[in-house]
């Protein structure tokens, strides 16, 4: 029986989906590069540091193990390093 206690890992042609472990932080926090659209709808405060990354993915996994989240992270085939999902809409241009 699967349960939030159970890692799998979902692979697909581009990306994959494996347990988010605190190793991930300096990939997720290299990606966001202070994009604060990318954290736009994430209702906590965004991680500015490694330390703050790496809190933010213990709470996930705490929250992991009272059953409450099943914490992911993407990693893009083609560079093996975490990263946030590019949005599905196109960004606006700068000027």
């Amino acid at each position: 029986m699967l349960s939030y206690y159970t890692p799998v890992v979902l692979a697909g042609h581009t990306i994959m989906l494996e347990p988010l472990t605190l190793d991930h932080a300096p990939d997720l926090l290299q990606a966001l590069n202070n994009d604060e659209e990318i954290w736009r709808y994430i209702p906590v405060e965004q991680p500015k540091t490694l330390d703050d990354m790496r809190g933010w993915i213990a709470t996930a996994l705490e929250e992991q193990a009272q059953g409450q989240r099943l914490p992911f992270a993407v990693i893009y085939n083609a560079s093996h390093r975490a990263s946030f999902p590019p949005p599905p809409w196109p960004r606006p241009a700068t000027l």
